[in-house]
């Protein structure tokens, strides 16, 4: 039952994903014991979703801090492929204003 609620945000997958739609997926997410490790990052599962890539979910912090990611900020294991993929997919996160401020501060931080 967790495993089918779960799959209707997936299947087929939606164009965007918001706020609220995280949540509910993060909450979902621990009630399917194979899947309670995604459940400290939903952007994240969400995003190597998609595109059926969740077998690359370690090679992250597992957490969804760094969201929306950079090209620098990805793996480096990663393929300049699976890089553009990846951040071809990102977009379908919508992100709220607290979010985007978020970035923005850690960005600048970053840089300095």
């Amino acid at each position: 039952m967790a495993l089918d609620s779960l799959n209707s945000y997936f299947q087929p997958p939606r164009p965007s994903y918001t706020d609220e739609d995280v949540e509910q997926i993060r909450i979902r997410l621990p009630a399917t014991e194979t899947l309670t490790k995604y459940s400290v990052a939903p952007r994240l599962y969400i995003v190597l979703r998609v595109p059926d890539q969740l077998v690359d979910f370690d090679h992250f912090q597992s957490s969804d801090r760094f969201f929306p990611f950079s090209p620098t900020q990805l793996p480096a294991v990663f393929t300049e492929g699976w890089k553009h993929r990846f951040l071809k997919v990102q977009p379908v996160l919508h992100y709220s204003v607290l979010m985007s401020i978020h970035t923005i501060l850690i960005t600048a931080y970053q840089e300095a």
